[in-house]
Order: C-alpha cells, then structure tokens, then sequence
C-alpha cells in the first residue's frame, strides 16, 4: 500500500505534519475518514506520542473522533496505548467525548484547549 503524502489535502480534508505532530482541518465524515485513519495508522506507528491540532476542524463524526483516540487505548495484537493530545478540541467534540464517555475512560487521552 502506498503512504499518503503529507501535506495532504483533498478539498474537505487537510492534514499536515508539524514538528509536534499532526494539524487537521476541514471535515471529517465517511468519505475522508478512511485517509484519516491510514495517515494516523502511519504516524503512530513512528512516534510515541500523538499530538492533533484540532483548532481548523469544522466537522467530525464519531467514527472519526475513534478514529482518532483509537491509540490511547492497547489493543489485543501488543500495540500499547500511547497518549493521545488533542490540542484546540472544538465544543462539539468535548460534548462528544462527554457523551460517549471516552474522556473518563481513555487514561491515554488528553484534551486541552490550547492550540499547538
């Protein structure tokens, strides 16, 4: 499988790497979710921790926020749980988050409202 190239960006969705991680803006929802998930899988697999500067998301559905917070949870094939910041986090995902119960429950997971 080929690597999505960084800076990516198709229009709906935009992701670049920074010197701290990653910045995504735009939307995401079914269609881009699938490009998410495959740049994610590639940056976590190179770094311990994962920084997503939030601040430009206009949209996220939920399938994207597990897209997302996926990695501060192990998983059953040996992947240990790394800590995951979201940075800039919009209202609507805190709410999410809240919702579904995943800030308490992910000991990996950060949110902080200040951009990186």
């Amino acid at each position: 499988m080929t690597r999505i190239r960084l800076p990516y960006n198709n229009g709906l969705l935009s992701i670049e790497a920074t010197s701290c991680g990653l910045t995504i803006s735009g939307e995401i929802e079914k269609s881009t979710r699938p490009v998410l998930a495959e740049v994610l899988e590639d940056f976590a697999s190179d770094h311990t921790d994962l920084h997503l500067d939030l601040a430009a998301l206009s949209y996220c559905d939920v399938t994207g926020l597990w897209a997302m917070v996926q990695f501060a949870v192990p998983d059953g094939d040996g992947r240990s749980a790394k800590l995951v910041v979201l940075h800039a986090i919009p209202p609507y995902m805190k709410t999410m988050l809240r919702i579904l119960g995943w800030h308490d429950e992910l000991p990996g997971l950060s949110v902080t409202d200040v951009p990186r």
